[in-house]
């Protein structure tokens, strides 16, 4: 992730600018996943041993915005039906038709609710469809992976 932001950082046609960025690596063989992030949203992790939700947070800066990005990476274990999510504020910005956001408390119940057999990405998808009226503001992703 520093090589990256270095990159960024120095490049002058995009030194005004400033991105975000979720690199995760999953180690099938280990059963693990290492995640860094760059001003990003959290990755949300539901744990199916103890159905337990989490926002894994990075510290990192937006890429470019300093020579020295301060980037860690995060390794979580994995187990059968556990599931990681990245979104953008997209979802979690998302407004009904009262003005009212969708909001991180509300994305996560909807995570929560999820059921084991359940396709976490279509009722993710159907519950902010159904809030917004299938009207959205801002380009909304959502990236689901389940672990087998």
């Amino acid at each position: 992730m520093q090589k990256i932001n270095e990159a960024v950082y120095q490049d002058a046609k995009v030194s005004e600018i400033f991105a975000t960025l979720s690199i995760i690596i999953l180690n099938k063989t280990r059963r693990t996943v290492k995640y860094a992030g760059a001003g990003d949203l959290p990755l949300v992790f539901k744990n199916s041993m103890t159905n337990s939700i989490e926002n894994v947070g990075s510290k990192g800066m937006l890429l470019g915005f300093s020579a020295e990005g301060e980037y860690e990476d995060v390794t979580l274990n994995l187990n059968s039906g556990d599931c990681l999510l990245l979104h953008t504020d997209g979802i979690t910005e998302s407004r009904n038709a009262a003005k009212e956001q969708f909001g991180t408390e509300r994305f996560m119940e909807t995570v929560a609710a999820v059921n084991h057999d359940e396709d976490h990405l279509e009722k993710i998808k159907n519950e902010i469809t159904a809030f917004t009226n299938d009207n959205f503001e801002d380009d909304i992703s959502l990236i689901v992976v389940k672990v087998k």
